[in-house]
């Protein structure tokens, strides 16, 4: 089908997912051919953003305003996500410590030394919207650089709800590595990425070996609609991937074992 018009209008949170990074930059990969799709927050209920606002420079005399320059921001763009579970294991990947089991108890560091040196990482975010034509489509924001940090839940006559603190820093290259250019984006940095798509978006990051696996399967549970609408990219260079493999719904084939990591961009 038609690419969307990239007009379009959403409610609530249907997805929020987080993808711890490495400490080059790249997405974390499983080690054999299963894919690594990150990790997802469970009861998503708001995501609010406050990009960060220019500075407006006034100059003034005779008694009145004269002209106005505005400057770039000199604050972050910050986010807030708002969930309904702790969510352990997401907890302990977002502050760089450990979850804990003693006995059969499991539990995570909180307010450690560890905090002000919290993981880099990428988010994936959406909501299910429609167009002006009143087609589904899929809002999104891509973040490829942030800091996520949790604030724990206050006990109370309310239900559990996980605050997570996000700061996005400015990015030359996007959630799967491509650099951006003059020539595609005109721009060379961007704290998040504001999108919109017929189906669901997702990424997935798988490692090549080099030696054995050809054949890459994407998540049971989420299937590509298209391969029309399924990207391949090299993460070491971020560049696309586009000979020596074959594409189908389920799996990418190649040619030849990779031997280098990679990232599949698609909807399903």
């Amino acid at each position: 089908m038609a690419e969307p018009s990239g007009i379009s209008w959403g409610v609530e949170v249907y997805r929020a997912i987080v993808y711890p990074l490495n400490a080059d930059g790249s997405m974390q990969q499983s080690n054999d051919a299963q894919p690594y799709e990150g990790l997802q927050f469970e009861g998503s209920r708001v995501f609010e953003i406050t990009p960060a606002e220019p500075r407006a420079v006034d100059n003034y005399g005779d008694g009145r305003l004269r002209d106005t320059i505005y400057l770039p921001p000199n604050t972050a763009n910050k986010g807030v996500l708002r969930v309904g579970y702790d969510h352990q294991p997401i907890n302990a990947a977002l502050t760089g410590v450990n979850n804990v089991t003693t006995g059969d108890m499991k539990w995570t560091p909180m307010g450690t030394d560890k905090q002000g040196t919290e993981p880099v990482v990428a988010l994936l975010l959406m909501q299910m919207g429609r167009d002006e034509n009143k087609l589904k489509r899929w809002r999104w924001y891509m973040i490829p650089r942030a800091q996520c940090i949790p604030l724990p839940s206050s006990f109370n006559e309310n239900g559990t709800e996980m605050t997570y603190q996000i700061t996005m820093s400015p990015s030359t290259v996007t959630i799967w590595n491509q650099a951006l250019t003059l020539e595609i984006h005109n721009c060379l940095e961007h704290a998040y990425a504001d999108g919109v798509s017929e189906y669901r978006p997702h990424v997935v990051a798988f490692e090549g070996d080099g030696a054995y696996d050809v054949v890459f399967n994407l998540p049971t549970s989420k299937p590509a609609f298209s391969t029309s609408k399924m990207k391949v990219f090299n993460y070491l260079t971020g560049v696309e991937v586009t000979t020596g493999i074959t594409k189908t719904t389920t799996s990418v084939t190649f040619d030849v074992a990779p031997d280098y990591p990679f990232t599949v961009v698609y909807e399903f």
